[in-house]
């Protein structure tokens, strides 16, 4: 009995880490979005190797100007600054 109860514990387990994890995106052109983590890089072009412009706060309002489909990226206006870059859309919900 104990045997079963293990393995029905790794297999619960297993079936929770194979839950994929829900990416949020920026929506299309025109619409809000929000930062979705602290520090979000605001950067100069679409890129991880792209110059760093500033960090984002935690939930701060964008405005999506150019709309990177497929998980790639946006070009946002952070609406509290006027501040326009590019921002990576798995970052942003």
């Amino acid at each position: 009995m104990k045997s079963f109860k293990k393995i029905a514990c790794v297999l619960s387990l297993a079936a929770i880490l194979a839950i994929p994890a829900v990416t949020a995106t920026a929506g299309p052109l025109g619409s809000v979005a929000y930062s979705g983590m602290s520090n979000l890089p605001l950067r100069n072009c679409e890129g991880f190797w792209c110059g760093k412009l500033n960090n984002i706060a935690m939930d701060e309002q964008l405005k999506v100007l150019i709309y990177g489909s497929g998980g790639g990226w946006s070009y946002v206006e952070v609406v509290s600054s006027g501040q326009r870059g590019w921002v990576c859309n798995e970052n942003v919900y």
